[in-house]
């Protein structure tokens, strides 16, 4: 997901009907500039190597999103697949969620997030912290640095519960529960799901976390 304002002009993007590295190049009206919706970068034209902000989203299913957010309202667009569904998701093996700070891009693998669903971890200076819910194929990426506070998270059943406060918090959306403390947000960072080739392909200069005791992955997982 990205902010598409460059330069003070909001631009309209659409399908190029172009690949690159085998994946989907955008096009925006305005100018037809060729952009990576991968990078979120252009490639060609007026605004070639502008960036776009990239923006926190979420890949979920309609019944969790629904159960997260009952007043949400939703674009009814053209069905142009059948095949994004929730089969398609049964390989995690195919799946990671990478976070790009600046020069620095990790990813986290979700045979890894599988086995280990809440994970600490660091990107330069920054305290990240990661989670995932198998059941609904859902990762999300956290700042757990809370008013000046380094967090350090672990799973309390459904819920996480952080050792320096003991307060238990909502994995899915950021919030603190209860109400013997006054409610805290979490910050939400950017963060993008992709195919493990195509992050690969995109990023070669990412790192990746690993769960304990598993092996990098070859080139071709």
């Amino acid at each position: 997901m990205y902010a598409r304002e460059v330069d003070g002009e909001t631009l309209t993007f659409a399908v190029s009907g172009l690949l690159w590295e085998r994946s989907l190049v955008m096009i925006d009206e305005e100018s037809d500039s060729l952009w990576s919706h991968l990078l979120g970068r252009c490639m060609r034209g007026e605004f070639e190597g502008h960036q776009l902000k990239r923006l926190p989203g979420e890949m979920t299913n309609w019944k969790k999103w629904l159960e997260l957010h009952p007043k949400t309202t939703a674009a009814i667009m053209k069905r142009s697949s059948r095949t994004y569904r929730r089969d398609f998701y049964k390989a995690p093996d195919r799946y990671l969620i990478g976070c790009e700070r600046g020069k620095l891009v990790r990813a986290w693998p979700f045979p890894d997030l599988v086995k280990h669903p809440v994970v600490n971890d660091r990107l330069g200076k920054e305290t990240l912290l990661i989670v995932f819910d198998a059941e609904n194929f859902t990762a999300a990426i956290y700042d757990r640095t809370v008013d000046g506070r380094e967090l350090t998270f672990e799973q309390n059943g459904k819920t996480l519960i952080d050792r320096e406060t003991a307060r238990r918090w909502d994995p899915l959306t950021g919030k603190s529960l209860g109400e013997d403390h006054p409610t805290v947000q979490l910050k939400r960072l950017p963060g993008v799901v992709s195919y493990t080739k195509a992050w690969r392909r995109f990023f070669p200069k990412s790192t990746y976390w690993r769960a304990p005791n598993r092996a990098t992955p070859k080139e071709s997982d």
